[in-house]
């Protein structure tokens, strides 16, 4: 089966040599529901059906693999899979504060994911029931929009009767790979 992959080259990694780690690749599995279809969009990517924890793989491959989750699938595809790797991902437990844990991000991000300069996280409270997650990595928005999304629903403060993850207009905004989240509650 021919596939056509304009969005293949999307998503660049910062680091041509740039590997991430198996047990990410693997969440991807859980929060695409087509499991099928998405082994084998890995397979068409160089990434095994199976991602082994602990092995590293290669960051473009992964990146082409959500482009390709995209294209086929849609941006909301790509939150959910963001959404549903914050429930079985690797991430932070215990975490006294929905600050903390968005500030966690970047360490739980440099722990799975190898290379030069692949990125950052960066969490800072704007005020009173508000936060902001800068974001600088190679990864989907909407992505990225699903895994923050997921940790402040996991962090919700106490008493928050709703919450509300968006695109900040008012943060940097360059291109694909920098901007960031409003949190408010």
């Amino acid at each position: 089966m021919s596939v056509l992959l304009p969005a293949a080259g999307r998503y660049i990694s910062f680091d041509p040599l740039a590997e991430i780690n198996g047990d990410s690749v693997r969440a991807v599995l859980t929060g695409v529901f087509l499991p099928h279809q998405c082994r084998e969009m890995m397979g068409r990517h160089g990434l095994p059906a199976l991602p082994r924890p602990g092995q590293w793989y290669p960051m473009q491959a992964w990146l082409n693999l959500l482009a390709e989750i995209e294209q086929q699938f849609g941006p909301r595809t790509l939150y959910q899979t963001g959404l549903l790797m914050v429930d079985h991902g690797v991430f932070p437990t215990g975490m006294p504060t929905l600050l903390a844990a968005l500030q966690a991000l970047d360490g739980v991000y440099q722990t799975n994911v190898r290379g030069v300069r692949m990125g950052y996280y960066r969490a800072s409270e704007v005020a009173a029931r508000e936060l902001r997650m800068e974001r600088c990595t190679p990864h989907p928005v909407e992505f990225e929009h699903g895994v923050v999304t997921g940790l402040a629903r996991r962090y919700k403060p106490a008493g928050a009767v709703r919450l509300s993850v968006d695109l900040d207009p008012s943060g940097p905004a360059e291109g694909l790979y920098k901007n960031s989240f409003r949190v408010t509650w």
